[in-house]
């Protein structure tokens, strides 16, 4: 039986930081990215770094003082996994009311149409019998 060779301390921490915040470990570089230079990075530059983190176990500077930062805080007890990562499960107030609006429109519209016919039904001169086909 092979095993696995061990993995360097680098990605130990990343792996660890991702676990401790209950996130995925490209989202451990995003949020280090913002913490260390103070701005959100663009995606294609975190999967940059992430590629070389994934095939060549590369950590840069900035994610492994994150991790380490993330790993100190836990042991000391005074990890907050809300401080760092921000829920993106979410979604904005302006997307409900849009859809919202989409779908009361979208019922008021329906109900015009069937309105609108039946009246048109109840004001022909042949009445029939039912108002969806098929009718015999």
């Amino acid at each position: 039986m092979k095993l696995r060779p061990a993995l360097p301390n680098d990605v130990c921490d990343i792996l660890d930081a991702a676990a401790l915040l209950d996130t995925s470990e490209f989202n451990i570089f995003s949020i280090a990215y913002r913490k260390w230079f103070g701005k959100n990075a663009p995606e294609k530059i975190i999967e940059n770094y992430y590629t070389a983190y994934m095939f060549n176990a590369v950590v840069p500077y900035w994610s492994r003082h994150f991790a380490r930062t993330i790993i100190r805080l836990s042991s000391t007890g005074s990890l907050n996994p809300n401080d760092f990562v921000e829920n993106t499960d979410h979604v904005s107030t302006r997307t409900i009311f849009i859809a919202r609006a989409f779908i009361i429109s979208g019922a008021v519209v329906m109900l015009i149409l069937l309105l609108g016919a039946i009246y048109a039904a109840h004001d022909s001169p042949i009445t029939y019998s039912c108002f969806f086909p098929p009718c015999y």
